[in-house]
């Protein structure tokens, strides 16, 4: 998303005064700071970050990967040797919104915090150790044996095995860090009235869970 003068203004002022930094020290700060002037009312978490799934009914153009993408990217880039799951409908919308996508994650981490990206695999492996893994929601039995400290459900509303590829997914998200309080979720969706859906929104599953609805025109 782009920033205003005002904004743009910010950033580089930040950028010069810190200048001396490590390249990707400086490249952190800066993601952190566009980040936080560009992220939109719905797109912004909530300051306690008492919550356990971020549930983001939204339509389309309302900014839903770009969220998410700094949602798990800087999750991943500020603690080192992590693991985060991201997961969608099918291999192509890992690979095409979620990973190489305009608003998807390698468009959206500093390429100086990228160590590589193995594309048949869906996997991002940053340089402070941390790994992004994409699992397609159409094979559920793939989630098997895997573990993390977080996860990103992009259009968990169009997974053609969601009870299945839910449930999988949540024996994943077993991995405790002493610098993240608490193991969380961002699901990312266009609407539909799935019993899933319906139950995410109305707090049934997914724990504590914080709510964002915005139309394509908030964006």
């Amino acid at each position: 998303m782009s920033l205003n003068p005002k904004q743009e203004l910010i950033l580089a002022k930040f950028a010069e005064a810190n200048k001396h930094w490590p390249k990707a020290e400086l490249d952190l700060a800066l993601w952190q700071v566009r980040w936080y002037l560009s992220a939109l009312p719905h797109q912004k978490e909530p300051e306690d970050g008492e919550y356990h799934t971020f549930l983001m009914l939204a339509g389309r153009g309302a900014g839903k990967t770009y969220t998410a993408s700094n949602w798990v990217g800087l999750r991943a880039a500020l603690n080192n040797n992590t693991r985060w799951l991201v997961t969608a409908p099918t291999s192509n919308d890992i690979r095409a919104t979620c990973f190489e996508g305009d608003s998807g994650l390698l468009n959206i981490i500093p390429t100086s915090l990228i160590e590589t990206y193995n594309k048949s695999l869906f996997e991002i492996t940053l340089k402070n150790g941390s790994m992004i893994q994409g699992i397609p929601g159409s094979e559920p039995e793939r989630y098997r044996g895997k573990q993390f400290h977080g996860a990103w459900f992009d259009e968990l509303a169009a997974f053609d095995y969601i009870d299945d590829a839910w449930d999988q997914a949540q024996f994943t998200l077993r991995l405790r860090d002493a610098r993240i309080p608490r193991v969380q979720q961002i699901v990312t969706t266009t609407p539909k009235p799935r019993e899933l859906i319906v139950d995410l929104n109305e707090g049934k599953v997914g724990g504590d869970v914080y709510v964002v609805n915005a139309s394509s025109y908030e964006n």
